[in-house]
C-alpha cells in the first residue's frame, strides 16, 4: 500500500462531537452513564495503523471525576485506556483521551461508562537506575536513561530488530540560507509518563550537539539548545511515535 500525506492523516486523526451538548439536569455528583459517538475524519478505517490516540470534550457536569470508561465497537470492547486532560470549574471532566491498540479496524467507536476491555498483550514498564524497558508480548525496547542513543535496542524474541537508535536533526546556521550543521540528541534524563496497558510514554530530555562541539550554542542564544522528545509504545505494534520539541533557551 502507498503511503502518502493524506493517507497518512487519515490513518491517525479520529474525531467526536462534544458528549452531552445538550441541557442536562445534574442533580448530584453521582456517576451517570454516559456515550460519545467517535468516527474516523474520511468516515471509514484506515487499512494499516499503529495504534491510536484521541480525545473527546464533555459538557459541564456530565462526566464526574474518577468515573471509569471503556471503547466500544460493532463487536463489543475495542482494548482501550482513557485518562483526563481537563476540568471544569465544578470538578466534572472537560476532556478525555483515550488510545486504542495497533489494527483496531472499526468504523465508529463509541466512548461509554465502563470497565475497560484490556489488550491480549498489555504494554508493560519495568525501570532500573540505567534504562526503561517497555514489554508488550515477544517485543521489548530499551530506551537509555542518559547517553547518546535514545532507544538501545528493540527486540522481537531473541532477534534484535534496532540497535542504539539517536535523536538527529538539521538546522540553519544565523540565517534561512545559513550553514547547515548537522544536530546529535544526547539524553540526559527519561521520565515515564504513562505505564500502560495499551499506550506507554517516556519523555526524553537533553540537548544537541553540533558541529563538533559536545555543547553546542544556538545561533539565538549562549545557551546549549535542549532537545525534548516524547516516545509512545501502543500495544500489538512494533513501532513507537515521536513528538520533539527543539527551541533555543
Amino acid at each position: 500500500m502507498r503511503l502518502t500525506r493524506r493517507t497518512m492523516m487519515q490513518g491517525t486523526i479520529l474525531s467526536a462531537a462534544v458528549a452531552g451538548a445538550a441541557p442536562a439536569m445534574a442533580q448530584s455528583r453521582r456517576e451517570k452513564t454516559v456515550e460519545a459517538p467517535v468516527r474516523w475524519i474520511d468516515g471509514a478505517a484506515p487499512e494499516l495503523h499503529y495504534g491510536q490516540t484521541f480525545g473527546v470534550a464533555w459538557a459541564r457536569g456530565t462526566l464526574a471525576k474518577g468515573q471509569a470508561l471503556t471503547v466500544r465497537g460493532s463487536n463489543g470492547d475495542v482494548p482501550s485506556q482513557s485518562w483526563p486532560t481537563a476540568y471544569w470549574p465544578d470538578g466534572s471532566i472537560k476532556w478525555t483521551a483515550h488510545a486504542v491498540p495497533a489494527g483496531a479496524g472499526v468504523d465508529k467507536l463509541i466512548v461509554a461508562s465502563g470497565r475497560p476491555a484490556l489488550p491480549a498483550a498489555p504494554v508493560s514498564v519495568r525501570e532500573t537506575g540505567d534504562a526503561i524497558y517497555l514489554r508488550s508480548g515477544a517485543l521489548e525496547w530499551e530506551v537509555a536513561r542518559s547517553g547518546p542513543a535514545a532507544i538501545r535496542s528493540a527486540k522481537n524474541g531473541e532477534r534484535t530488530l534496532l540497535a542504539n537508535a539517536r535523536l538527529l536533526g538539521e538546522i540553519r546556521a544565523g540565517s534561512p540560507e545559513g550553514k547547515r550543521v548537522a544536530l546529535t540528541g544526547t539524553i540526559e534524563r527519561a521520565v515515564v509518563e504513562q505505564k500502560g496497558p495499551v499506550r506507554a510514554v517516556v519523555r526524553l530530555e537533553g540537548h544537541h550537539v553540533g558541529g563538533g562541539d559536545p555543547y553546542f550554542r544556538s545561533p539565538c542564544g549562549s545557551m546549549p539548545m535542549p532537545v525534548r522528545t516524547r516516545c509512545a509504545w501502543c500495544t500489538a505494534s512494533c513501532s513507537i511515535s515521536t513528538r520533539p520539541t527543539t527551541s533555543p533557551r
